[in-house]
């Protein structure tokens, strides 16, 4: 499966993207949850981010939704109070899935969801404790928070994105990310 996904990428064809998720399903459903239920959270997070491409490329929404299910299928296992870590970079990139959902659909739900799972993955990945990874939650938070007062005149909201700029490119600055820094300011 993660050769299929790497020659979608490289070929930038979603045809073996589609053969990489019936890949992970298959892994997943031969692995009971009872007995193993690390490697099938493992190929929950792996189908879910393949579905993920998948739908980017192929610009199919239900791709996200699907991908969306296996996110949160893989969120019964790596649990905040279990696995904190694995938790909060999965809540991210569940985050990250949402805000694609929502910039899709009508309406705010999904970026409103995208909002808050952001800032549940922020009360592990702390700027004092992880600031690299805080300041990734950061700008996905912004970028999520951006989004919905676009959507919605939120003002709140847009000013919650301010704020998560700022402090991502205060701790890329501290750490030379001059790159990361000159991007997030045109943000």
């Amino acid at each position: 499966a993660a050769a299929l996904a790497a020659l979608a990428e490289r070929d930038e064809n979603p045809e073996p993207l589609a053969e990489a998720v019936v890949a992970y399903r298959t892994v997943a459903e031969a692995l009971p949850r009872a007995e193993f239920p690390i490697d099938w959270a493992l190929a929950q997070v792996r189908l879910g981010g393949t579905l993920f491409r998948l739908g980017r490329m192929a610009g199919k929404p239900r791709h996200y939704r699907e991908a969306a299910g296996a996110y949160e299928q893989a969120l019964t296992v790596f649990t905040n109070a279990a696995h904190p870590l694995r938790w909060a970079d999965l809540m991210t990139h569940y985050g990250v899935l949402l805000t694609a959902l929502g910039e899709h659909l009508s309406g705010t739900a999904a970026l409103e969801q995208a909002v808050m799972v952001f800032r549940r993955a922020l009360d592990v990945r702390r700027r004092e404790t992880v600031p690299l990874l805080w300041a990734q939650t950061a700008v996905n938070l912004g970028a999520a928070a951006f989004a919905l007062a676009k959507r919605n005149g939120d003002g709140a909201a847009l000013r919650e994105s301010a704020a998560c700029f700022e402090g991502a490119i205060e701790v890329y600055a501290q750490n030379g990310q001059g790159k990361t820094v000159a991007i997030l300011q045109k943000n």
